[in-house]
């Protein structure tokens, strides 16, 4: 007996448009997806940060390392890299937090991409090897404005603590 959400609604608050998948599963199930989404998902147009941005793609084979906190953050981040970028640069690790967005990046980027196996948290992904020696690293973090600054915080801590 397969499970059903017949007679069930379900509100959807994911943002435009990670809510399709949600959506269209509990549909699929014969339950009423309502999608509401509490936050709103942009592009930066602040033109100072966008020449931050910018400078940094550009500079991207400066890095030795690539930390992607969300899909939203590849879905971006990808865009502008693959503009300046034809093909990305090697000798970058690149580092995702969770399967989902290490995937999403590996499709993006067409690079290899590394995640904890313990979880899809910022304090898995610090439990990484790749994040333990990281003194001499430059370390660029892809995430959206307002998010937790748990990653930045811990690496810079350990740089200067080196």
């Amino acid at each position: 007996m397969g499970s059903s959400l017949s007679g069930i609604n379900v509100l959807v608050t994911r943002p435009d448009p990670q809510h399709l998948t949600f959506c269209s599963a509990i549909k699929d199930l014969k339950g009423n997806a309502i999608h509401f989404p509490l936050i709103k998902v942009e592009a930066i147009d602040n033109d100072e940060k966008t020449k931050v941005v910018n400078s940094k793609i550009q500079n991207l084979d400066n890095f030795n390392i690539l930390i992607f906190i969300s899909t939203n953050a590849v879905q971006f981040g990808a865009e502008r890299i693959n503009n300046y970028w034809p093909q990305f640069p090697v000798g970058i690790d690149v580092i995702a937090v969770g399967p989902s967005t290490a995937r999403k990046v590996c499709s993006e980027l067409s690079c290899p991409v590394i995640h904890s196996e313990l979880g899809a948290s910022s304090e898995d992904l610090l439990e990484l090897n790749e994040l333990k020696e990281i003194e001499d690293k430059k370390i660029a973090i892809f995430r959206g404005d307002g998010g937790r600054e748990l990653i930045s915080r811990i690496l810079n801590g350990k740089k200067s603590s080196s």
